[in-house]
Protein backbone atom coordinates (compact mmCIF):
# COMPACT_ATOMS: atom_id res chain seq x y z
CA UNK A 1 0.00 0.00 0.00
CA UNK A 2 1.45 3.32 -0.81
CA UNK A 3 -0.18 6.52 -0.86
CA UNK A 4 0.24 10.61 -0.28
CA UNK A 5 -1.57 11.81 2.99
CA UNK A 6 -3.83 15.04 2.44
CA UNK A 7 -4.48 14.86 6.17
CA UNK A 8 -2.44 13.37 9.23
CA UNK A 9 -4.12 13.09 12.54
CA UNK A 10 -2.33 12.66 15.58
CA UNK A 11 -4.46 12.55 19.23
CA UNK A 12 -5.62 11.44 22.45
CA UNK A 13 -9.18 10.56 23.02
CA UNK A 14 -10.36 11.10 27.05
CA UNK A 15 -9.57 7.47 27.72
CA UNK A 16 -6.06 8.07 26.62
CA UNK A 17 -5.50 6.16 23.75
CA UNK A 18 -3.33 7.58 21.17
CA UNK A 19 -4.25 7.17 17.60
CA UNK A 20 -2.05 8.16 14.63
CA UNK A 21 -4.25 9.02 11.36
CA UNK A 22 -2.74 8.92 7.77
CA UNK A 23 -6.11 9.35 5.37
CA UNK A 24 -5.14 9.88 1.75
CA UNK A 25 -8.31 12.30 0.92
CA UNK A 26 -12.21 12.70 2.25
CA UNK A 27 -13.62 9.73 0.51
CA UNK A 28 -11.21 7.62 3.06
CA UNK A 29 -10.27 5.52 0.14
CA UNK A 30 -6.62 4.46 1.93
CA UNK A 31 -6.44 5.26 5.08
CA UNK A 32 -3.99 3.75 8.14
CA UNK A 33 -5.16 4.21 11.66
CA UNK A 34 -2.34 3.34 14.79
CA UNK A 35 -4.25 3.15 18.01
CA UNK A 36 -2.41 2.47 21.42
CA UNK A 37 -4.11 1.84 25.01
CA UNK A 38 -1.90 1.04 28.00
CA UNK A 39 -4.89 -0.28 29.54
CA UNK A 40 -3.89 -3.49 28.63
CA UNK A 41 -4.81 -6.79 30.69
CA UNK A 42 -3.79 -10.47 30.48
CA UNK A 43 -6.40 -11.69 28.57
CA UNK A 44 -4.81 -9.28 25.89
CA UNK A 45 -1.80 -11.12 26.14
CA UNK A 46 -3.22 -14.93 26.10
CA UNK A 47 -4.24 -13.36 22.57
CA UNK A 48 -1.03 -12.42 21.74
CA UNK A 49 -2.04 -9.04 21.29
CA UNK A 50 0.02 -5.82 21.91
CA UNK A 51 -0.76 -2.63 22.80
CA UNK A 52 -1.01 -1.32 19.54
CA UNK A 53 -3.70 -2.07 16.72
CA UNK A 54 -3.24 -1.27 12.95
CA UNK A 55 -5.90 -0.29 10.62
CA UNK A 56 -5.99 -0.32 7.04
CA UNK A 57 -8.77 0.49 4.99
CA UNK A 58 -11.03 -2.14 3.33
CA UNK A 59 -9.47 -4.31 5.03
CA UNK A 60 -9.67 -4.68 8.96
CA UNK A 61 -6.41 -4.61 10.69
CA UNK A 62 -4.70 -6.04 13.48
CA UNK A 63 -2.74 -6.57 16.63
CA UNK A 64 1.17 -7.18 16.67
CA UNK A 65 1.72 -7.04 12.87
CA UNK A 66 4.66 -4.60 12.71
CA UNK A 67 8.22 -5.56 11.81
CA UNK A 68 10.16 -1.96 11.35
CA UNK A 69 8.78 1.37 10.99
CA UNK A 70 11.09 4.10 9.25
CA UNK A 71 10.09 7.74 10.33
CA UNK A 72 11.07 10.82 8.33
CA UNK A 73 9.75 14.26 8.21
CA UNK A 74 8.13 13.77 5.02
CA UNK A 75 7.76 9.89 4.96
CA UNK A 76 6.42 7.05 7.12
CA UNK A 77 6.77 3.66 6.18
CA UNK A 78 5.97 0.11 7.92
CA UNK A 79 7.09 -3.03 6.94
CA UNK A 80 4.98 -6.16 8.47
CA UNK A 81 6.08 -9.29 9.69
CA UNK A 82 5.16 -12.60 8.61
CA UNK A 83 1.55 -12.44 10.63
CA UNK A 84 0.39 -8.64 9.24
CA UNK A 85 1.92 -9.74 5.68
CA UNK A 86 -0.96 -13.22 5.80
CA UNK A 87 -3.80 -10.70 7.87
CA UNK A 88 -3.31 -7.07 5.63
CA UNK A 89 -1.99 -8.41 2.50
CA UNK A 90 0.99 -6.17 2.38
CA UNK A 91 4.45 -6.33 2.88
CA UNK A 92 5.18 -2.86 3.28
CA UNK A 93 3.29 0.41 3.96
CA UNK A 94 4.58 3.42 2.57
CA UNK A 95 2.88 6.97 3.41
CA UNK A 96 4.32 10.49 2.14
CA UNK A 97 2.84 13.66 3.90
CA UNK A 98 4.00 17.26 4.11
CA UNK A 99 3.37 18.44 7.96
CA UNK A 100 4.44 21.19 9.86
CA UNK A 101 7.62 21.01 12.44
CA UNK A 102 5.23 20.87 15.16
CA UNK A 103 3.07 17.96 14.04
CA UNK A 104 6.58 16.27 12.88
CA UNK A 105 7.76 16.45 16.61
CA UNK A 106 4.07 15.31 17.98
CA UNK A 107 4.33 12.49 15.58
CA UNK A 108 8.26 11.34 16.28
CA UNK A 109 6.85 11.71 20.29
CA UNK A 110 3.27 9.30 20.09
CA UNK A 111 5.51 6.73 17.85
CA UNK A 112 8.24 6.46 20.19
CA UNK A 113 5.40 5.85 22.97
CA UNK A 114 3.68 3.69 20.89
CA UNK A 115 6.46 1.17 20.16
CA UNK A 116 8.65 1.69 23.15
CA UNK A 117 8.13 -1.74 24.76
CA UNK A 118 7.48 -3.42 21.58
CA UNK A 119 10.58 -5.36 21.68
CA UNK A 120 10.31 -6.92 18.47
CA UNK A 121 9.66 -3.54 16.31
CA UNK A 122 13.07 -2.30 15.27
CA UNK A 123 12.09 2.06 14.86
CA UNK A 124 14.23 3.95 12.45
CA UNK A 125 13.51 7.40 12.76
CA UNK A 126 15.89 9.65 10.01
Amino acid sequence: MKFSASAVNISKDENDILMIGFLEDENYDNYVVIQFSNDFEEQDKSFNWSKYYLELSKLGGCYSCIDTIILTKKHFEISLNDYGKKVLNYDKISISYDISLEEFTKLQKYINIIFKDEEKIVLKSL
